[in-house]
């Protein structure tokens, strides 16, 4: 059965064609009419391609059904994959004439169907899709896709399809979903997908129910990666690293779905082997990292949608004034309270990476100021602030590092009364008709969070230039020679934050630094 229930349209018209699972996924550009056009995106299952398997798969469906025991005590993850297994040993039996590929198909699609999600399923597979929203039981879905943009399909939910899925991820994750509690947000980690759920129910919304899916991305971004693709260029990452290693605190924000998380990751594995590191999320988008060899402790508290809450973001951020980290990890901070914990683990000398929400750098200040009542004498704290933005790039929705700021106080101010005493400066700014990036602080040996620096640390301007056009050459050439991989680029950091910046020796030559990174057989 074709999941949109219409014929395929054009070959003119179609824009990418792959295979995500069971499904062929077919992306097209169509009109509507003389002034709309959209994309369109399309599922058809294997058996549209092979009608013999039909009969295979409703077969094994049906086994499933009825041969399946009570899932009450199992995750999402596994009911999936024991679906899948029962089914490999059904299909094993059948004798099926199919390579081993077709076969491991058949079972996925028959376990899909058995849950009754085959048709949303697909969106939880295909990690081109970033985000899909349903906005009422009667919407079709759509989707936010990595590469084409916004698309629209013609995939609706039955009530029991929609039921299915709302059943499993209430189980799954054990929070609460009903006219008292109408919000849940939850996180479903299979070996297939990592997402996070947001379900709205009535009263709270008008039309039954909403759900908005965000996909966490398997495959981990690297800054070189990030600066192949034109998010940010290798003296900001060589600026951003430097002031990493000096445990500055570092705040990311942005609109949702700007690549906030996406960045703050990318950094984060940029972190020394040696530091202990600290975790505190409501849907763990943090990467593990102990099996590469670092000291990483991640908490997952409840999330603000729901209602009783046994661990809060904002009282586990305080506790960690009792657990001595070097570093911290806090993702999304949203409420007053968050705030106000935050801000309160920053005075008492705690930094960290952070993101928050906002329409940019100004109005994130103003939002703590007046609406989360943060002193203003707090807010030097902060260091690095980095604003990131989805922008449209000759009809390309791409991701962009807008600005680098940091708060300037005025000279000799202990207490800040008001925010007349402090500016933003911009460090580095995006050029939007060059696309590129350009450094506006003239002097990076006086910026803000420089000058922090230095107070405490003897750093000459030569030492400190030096570096980071070191760093700078390091960012370009990895992203030239495409070394993006999670571990590589772990690996040849730890090589280099042993080697020149640990090392008490005088004598390590930049240049073999960087041609043994390069040249590392991982």
């Amino acid at each position: 059965m074709k999941l949109n229930n219409s014929n395929t349209l054009p070959e003119e018209r179609v824009l990418d064609k792959y295979v995500v699972g069971p499904y062929t996924i077919i992306i097209s550009s169509t009109t509507n009419d003389t002034y709309s056009s959209f994309n369109t995106y399309e599922v058809v299952s294997i058996v549209e391609n092979d009608p013999s398997l039909k009969g295979v798969v409703y077969l094994t469906t049906q086994y499933l059904k009825s041969s399946f025991s009570s899932t009450s005590s199992l995750s999402f993850d596994q009911i999936l994959t024991q679906k899948i297994k029962l089914a490999k040993g059904f299909l094993e039996r059948l004798n099926l004439n199919q390579p081993d590929e077709v076969v491991q198909k058949i079972a996925e699609l028959s376990a899909f169907k058995s849950m009754n999600l085959e048709k949303i399923f697909p969106f939880l597979l295909d990690d081109n899709i970033e985000e899909f929203f349903l906005d009422s039981p009667i919407s079709s879905i759509y989707l936010d896709h990595r590469k084409w943009g916004r698309c629209l399909t013609k995939i609706n939910l039955s009530k029991r399809e929609l039921e299915s899925f709302v059943t499993l991820v209430r189980a799954d994750s054990g929070y609460r979903l009903d006219m008292a509690n109408p919000s849940l947000k939850a996180e479903i980690i299979t070996k297939f997908f990592h997402v996070r759920v947001s379900l709205d129910i009535y009263p709270l919304v008008v039309d039954e129910l909403h759900l908005d899916v965000r996909k966490i991305r398997k495959r981990v971004y690297t800054l070189p990666e990030l600066i192949a693709n034109g998010t940010l260029s290798p003296a900001i990452c060589a600026y951003v690293y430097f002031c990493l290693l000096h445990k500055r605190n570092i705040t990311i924000t942005g609109e949702p779905g700007a690549g906030k998380t996406t960045l703050l990751n990318a950094i984060d594995i940029l972190t020394p082997p040696d530091w202990r590191k600290i975790a505190i999320e409501d849907v763990v988008e943090s990467i593990p990292q102990i099996k590469y060899g670092k000291h990483q402790v991640r908490f997952k508290v409840e999330p603000y949608e729901e209602g009783e809450k046994r661990y809060s973001k904002s009282s586990e951020i305080i506790k960690l004034l009792h657990r001595s980290p070097d570093y911290i990890y806090l993702g999304e901070i949203q409420t007053e309270e968050h705030s106000r914990a935050m801000f309160h683990a920053l005075s008492a000398g705690l930094t960290g990476l952070q993101t928050c929400h906002s329409a940019g750098p100004e109005h994130l200040l103003l939002r703590w100021r007046f609406h989360h009542q943060i002193p203003v004498t707090l807010l030097q704290t902060l260091d690095l602030i980095i604003y990131v933005k989805k922008v449209n790039i000759h009809g390309n929705c791409v991701r962009r590092l807008i600005r680098v700021c940091e708060l300037d106080m005025s000279q000799n101010i202990k207490f800040v009364s008001n925010m007349q005493e402090m500016r933003l400066v911009d460090i580095f700014k995006w050029d939007p008709a060059t696309d590129t990036h350009k450094q506006c602080f003239n002097d990076l040996y006086n910026t803000p969070t420089i000058k922090k620096i230095r107070k405490y640390e003897e750093l000459s301007r030569e030492r400190f230039l030096n570096t980071l056009n070191f760093l700078s050459i390091i960012f370009k050439e990895m992203a030239q020679r495409r070394i993006f991989d999670v571990e590589k680029v772990i690996k040849s950091f730890h090589y280099l934050y042993t080697k020149y910046f640990k090392s008490q020796r005088g004598d390590n030559d930049p240049s073999i630094i960087l041609k043994t990174m390069l040249q590392f057989k991982y």
